[in-house]
This record gives structure tokens, C-alpha cells and sequence, in this order.
């Protein structure tokens, strides 16, 4: 299973290879797309020998735009395979099963703020006709909001109900994106500041970084 994510280079040299070794360990292939890459950050990446891209962009709300660019991203890398996108401070602890559903999402209808009925950490898309057809519903709503925190969130979910009855989902939840860190889920998600203050994340993560043999210092 292909897994996509998208970064700028800081984040990339924080989180990129952490994403890159935990995913071939768990068994995933990794793609990582990079906005405004550095020499640097390529060179790496070419020694990796992984799949990634590059885009550019020098718009405002730069770091909004990050976040989003993986949706924006996402269709190119779904015409050479199924893909699931998660973001960049994920750990991977194990591969998800087979998904033969056209979507995958995690909702959260009981969210009382509107931005938070959708996780936007996690979607599956299948290398088929509906898996185009939500992925560029997601960025045409996606580049019609502003460029704010939550507006991929707000996207996907009206995305997933202007949609919901023409294709089929599969229905993520904490069991599969985790930030509770549990050791019997699939994905750990370093939501917000837990990446930096959670000792059970940053142990895993250093576990993880103890295997990597070409990692850049901050």
C-alpha cells in the first residue's frame, strides 16, 4: 500500500524520514511530495531512492498551503496506484488490511465545530473513476475557501456528502489514525503539540530515527 505526504523542508528534515522508515517498516511504500524544496532536501531524498515530487508555491498563508498541498497533489500520484494520504508525523506501527472500498474517510458527525467532522490526517483513494471524482471535489473546494486552518477539513466533508450515496466508503477511525498511542493501532498521528510533549510518540519516534542511517541534523 502506497502511503503520500506532504511537507516543506523543515518539516521534512523533523518528520520526513521518521515517515519514511516507519512506513517501509510497517510495510507501506512511501511518496513524499515537497513544497519549495531546498538542494539540499532533494539530494536527499534521490539517495533515498523513494518516490516524491516537488511543487512550488509563494502565495500567502504559506503554512495553510502546505497542509493543503497534498490534496492538490494527490491526483497526480493516483494515476500509478491506489493511495492513502496521511500527514508528514505520522508513525506507522502496521499495514492497514486490503481496502477495496472507492474512499475512505474518517467522520465525525457528532463534532459540535463544523471543521472537525472530518480528519483530514487520513483518505484512502482507490485507483478508479470515483477515486478521481472525490480528490478533485476535495481541491475544488479546497482552492475555492481560504487558505485556513480546517478549510481541507470543511472540504472533504462536503466533498464526502455531496458524494456519499454515488460511490462506496470505507469508515476510518481512531482505531487506524491514532493519537491516543495505543501499541494496537495502525497509525500514530502526532496531532498538535503531542509530537513534542507525548513521551510515548517521541520514544518511538527516536526508536525509529535510531534506524535511519541518513539523517540530517536540525
Amino acid at each position: 500500500m502506497r502511503v503520500l505526504a506532504a511537507c516543506d523542508p523543515f518539516y521534512y528534515w523533523a518528520h520526513g524520514q521518521t515517515f519514511y522508515r516507519s512506513a517501509l517498516d510497517a510495510g507501506y511504500t512511501p511518496v513524499i511530495h515537497v513544497v519549495n524544496p531546498t538542494p539540499e532536501v532533494i539530494e536527499h531524498v534521490n539517495t533515498l531512492g523513494i518516490e516524491f515530487g516537488i511543487s512550488v508555491y509563494a502565495g500567502p498563508h504559506i503554512k495553510n498551503h502546505y497542509a493543503h498541498s497534498r490534496f492538490y497533489a494527490a491526483e497526480h500520484y493516483l494515476s500509478t496506484g491506489s493511495i492513502l494520504i496521511t500527514d508528514i508525523d505520522v508513525i506507522f506501527q502496521k499495514v492497514l488490511p486490503a481496502i477495496e472500498e472507492d474512499v475512505g474517510v474518517f467522520i465525525r458527525e457528532n463534532e459540535a465545530f463544523p471543521g472537525m467532522k472530518s480528519m483530514a490526517g487520513i483518505l484512502w483513494l482507490q485507483n478508479n473513476d470515483n477515486g478521481y471524482r472525490f480528490i478533485r471535489l476535495v481541491s475544488e473546494y479546497t482552492s475555492k475557501k481560504p487558505e485556513e486552518w480546517y478549510s481541507d477539513q470543511y472540504a472533504i466533508y462536503d466533498a464526502y456528502h455531496a458524494l456519499k450515496d454515488q460511490m462506496s466508503f470505507k469508515y476510518f477511525s481512531n482505531k487506524e489514525l491514532d493519537w491516543d498511542f495505543r501499541p494496537d493501532t495502525y497509525i500514530w498521528s502526532g496531532k498538535g503539540n503531542r509530537k513534542y510533549t507525548n513521551q510515548t510518540y517521541i520514544n518511538r519516534k527516536k526508536k525509529v530515527e535510531s534506524d535511519i542511517s541518513i539523517l540530517h541534523p536540525l
